[in-house]
């Protein structure tokens, strides 16, 4: 494996966060509002390098409510380029997150992925994250209503 490094993620990565952001969800989002979200520090971004190309990236965030006195935290994505999967780059943003949310003091970290992703679901458990029985309802609305002025 080559040298990684993951640290936090800066508005200097917005350009290549966009990239592999759109390599991941095939959603376009400007450099512009990529660096915007990264200031309002309402998610947590770390990234992966290797030979100072940006080659993974992780997300994470904190939920709190006041029904609870404790903070729970929530990784909600995670993207390793083809070319650097099962090297390890996925387990070192896992550890990244885990360790920046720890410090905020959560007190139990989720993960959410595909049913069918048996190999996100074996990496996860393999670092002590538990298979839960849990029910996820959506619902959708429609760009139409979004924009339409009422």
């Amino acid at each position: 494996m080559e040298d990684i490094f993951v640290r936090k993620a800066t508005l200097l990565d917005s350009e290549a966060l966009a990239i592999l952001n759109y390599e991941f969800n095939q959603i376009e989002r400007p450099a512009q509002y990529v660096a915007q979200c990264l200031t309002n520090n309402a998610e947590i971004v770390v990234i992966a390098e290797s030979d100072s190309v940006i080659v993974g990236f992780g997300c994470a965030q904190v939920n709190r409510s006041f029904c609870y006195n404790h903070l729970s935290g929530e990784i909600t994505e995670m993207y390793v380029r083809p070319a650097f999967r099962r090297s390890g780059v996925a387990s070192l943003l896992l550890h990244e997150l885990e360790k920046l949310l720890l410090e905020l003091d959560v007190d139990a970290i989720k993960i959410l992925t595909g049913a069918s992703n048996n190999t996100a679901k074996i990496a996860y458990q393999k670092k002590g994250y538990r298979l839960k029985t849990s029910l996820l309802l959506t619902k959708i609305f429609s760009s139409e209503r979004k924009n339409s002025t009422h």
